[in-house]
């Protein structure tokens, strides 16, 4: 390969890159757009969540393209919980998600691309998000159901609802295993979250207090026994909590 081919290679790789990248840059304006022009409004009961739940594409592990049924399963065929992770899936459903379905509000006023599995190639970059033309995501409606009850909690204790943000949701095993999750991770399953707390007891602050009071709702009323509850020591203000079925309770 010639001077002048490998500077053209060069080039056209840089100019992709920057493309992908201006794609990611307006994906907040483009939400904006999609709100003035589709008059969404939040979902706030949970008669309108499985309403909105029904209204994607839903398919079976099965009819899903086999380069994403390779990313799911073929990478691990280690068991998780007693269960081969390609059985699994085989036993769940995945949304499927256009462009502009991701802008679409899922729960409360998170959106789908708030849920969807960021991108393995950037994983060093905080939540760089996979910008596919059609993505499928899994995730558990009692997980969306618990986000709802935790929003709902808050206002009726006297705190702000709106006072975090979804941090991580559905996990593809590539983009689990380039941000350093364990193996058998729950957001792999889509029944987990980790989620952002800010000020949620309104003193203009952000710090442990916040974090706490979210936990304890958390852990003795919403999740309770029926699911996993962890702190991350590396960052006291994100929380993971899902639905596995059963009490869970750690410290990273």
């Amino acid at each position: 390969m010639n001077l002048a081919r490998i500077r053209n290679c060069v080039f056209y790789t840089i100019l992709l890159l920057l493309s992908y990248w201006s794609l990611w840059l307006f994906d907040y304006p483009l939400s904006f757009c999609y709100d003035l022009f589709s008059q969404q409004k939040p979902i706030e009961t949970f008669a309108k969540l499985e309403e909105q739940f029904r209204s994607f594409d839903i398919l079976t592990y099965d009819q899903l393209p086999e380069r994403k049924k390779k990313s799911l399963a073929s990478e691990e065929e280690k068991n998780c919980y007693g269960i081969p992770k390609k059985r699994f899936y085989q036993h769940h459903k995945f949304l499927k998600i256009s462009w502009f379905d991701r802008y679409k509000f899922l729960v409360a006023d998170y959106r789908v691309r708030d849920f969807l599995s960021g991108s393995h190639l950037f994983a060093s970059s905080s939540g760089f998000p996979q910008l596919d033309k059609t993505q499928y995501l899994l995730i558990d409606q009692k997980i969306l159901y618990k986000i709802l009850e935790l929003r709902n909690k808050l206002y009726e204790r006297g705190y702000s609802g709106n006072q975090f943000s979804i941090n991580s949701g559905f996990r593809t095993p590539f983009y689990n295993r380039a941000i350093g999750g364990k193996v058998c991770s729950r957001h792999q399953f889509g029944d987990a979250v980790d989620i952002r707390v800010y000020d949620v007891n309104n003193d203009h602050l952000v710090n442990a207090q916040d974090a706490r009071i979210v936990f304890e709702l958390l852990d003795r009323t919403i999740i309770a026994n029926l699911g996993g509850l962890g702190k991350y020591k590396s960052d006291s203000q994100v929380l993971h909590f899902d639905t596995r079925g059963k009490h869970a309770r750690w410290f990273y």
